[in-house]
């Protein structure tokens, strides 16, 4: 069975055909793929998609910025994956919109609905980002501890010796 590519009035492409009746929309299913990840997180997606590729980045990115996971508390690591999902479908509107021919209704000459819906979307985005914070945060310093220990240990596998207490000044 092969996937037919449609082509509706407007110009979009689907794969699936419109059902008969009033309402007449493609169901393409990203409804129910849009709920699926809100509810089960990222466990649902194929990692190894661009999509997914691009989120875990942008994910990481955010929390090295402030700070690391560590320094975070569970709404700050709510709201950078709300972030980092924002970014994502935003990122898919501006790739629809980009793709069209133009922005415009034909019959009435307005901005198309999609349009509205992405300025929505990126003041969200915005308002999401202030109250994460734009400053980068450094993370804590390493203690005295922590560090003689990665030091001596990088240096006994390197095979050398430590060095003695009269080098170390």
């Amino acid at each position: 069975m092969t996937n037919k590519i449609l082509e509706n009035k407007a110009g979009i492409h689907s794969t699936v055909g419109s059902p008969p009746g009033p309402n007449r929309r493609p169901r393409t299913g990203l409804r129910a793929l849009k709920s699926r990840l809100f509810l089960r997180g990222l466990a649902v997606v194929d990692q190894r998609t661009a999509a997914a590729k691009a989120y875990l980045a942008t994910r990481q990115n955010l929390l090295e910025n402030l700070g690391g996971a560590q320094r975070c508390s569970e709404a700050q690591l709510q709201l950078v994956n709300m972030v980092a999902r924002g970014l994502l479908y935003l990122g898919h509107v501006d790739a629809i919109l980009l793709e069209r021919r133009n922005i415009l209704n034909r019959r009435c000459s307005k901005l198309l609905p999609l349009v509205a819906e992405r300025m929505r979307m990126s003041e969200v985005l915005s308002r999401q980002l202030q109250a994460l914070g734009l400053e980068q945060r450094s993370k804590p310093p390493e203690d005295l501890q922590s560090y003689l220990s990665r030091v001596y240990d990088h240096r006994d596998q390197a095979g050398g010796d430590p060095p003695a207490p009269s080098e170390a000044r």
